[in-house]
């Protein structure tokens, strides 16, 4: 009987359509992603302007890179930075020491005088504009040999680094 129920759950499960619409979203490339379109439907009501414009503000400069590769968010004039408990996880355990499992314990910072100074390895970076550097890549001598995954990411930053 087990059996037969957990058959007929596993088939409904399989059969029932399921939508995923997430990913990597670029915002700079909203119109050909189709992304303005999903937000709307979601409910989105800011013009898609206010999300990403390389030349007039917009919510691209509250968003940026938290650490070593998450996303984070300003949300304070203050500079009080939002993002996933992964992320921030090394950086908490880091600020513990002995007499203070932040980890375990958590803390709460009653005062301003209080707050925790974040460990110096933290880096938050925003992102100023996208640049697509995908045809100067793969046009330099190399691109396709052993060591490509090294060469393009090395080539990547040089043409960033130019680009900036």
């Amino acid at each position: 009987m087990k059996k037969i129920l957990l058959f007929c759950t596993a088939l409904v499960l399989c059969l029932s359509s399921a939508r995923a619409d997430e990913g990597m979203w670029l915002l700079k490339l909203m119109k050909q992603q189709h992304l303005e379109d999903s937000l709307r439907r979601a409910g989105l009501q800011l013009p898609p302007e206010a999300l990403y414009s390389e030349t007039s503000p917009s919510l691209r400069e509250c968003i940026g890179i938290f650490g070593r590769g998450c996303t984070g968010e300003v949300v304070s004039p203050d500079g009080l930075i939002l993002t996933n408990h992964h992320c921030g996880f090394s950086y908490v355990h880091e600020m513990s020491g002995i007499g203070h499992d932040y980890m375990k314990d958590g803390y709460f910072a009653k005062s301003r005088a209080e707050e925790l100074r974040t460990p110096e390895s933290l880096t938050f970076t925003f992102v100023v504009r996208i640049v697509d550097v995908t045809a100067e890549v793969e046009a330099e001598e190399g691109y396709g040999c052993a060591y490509c995954a090294l060469f393009r990411r090395q080539s990547v930053l040089c043409l960033l680094r130019a680009d900036l």
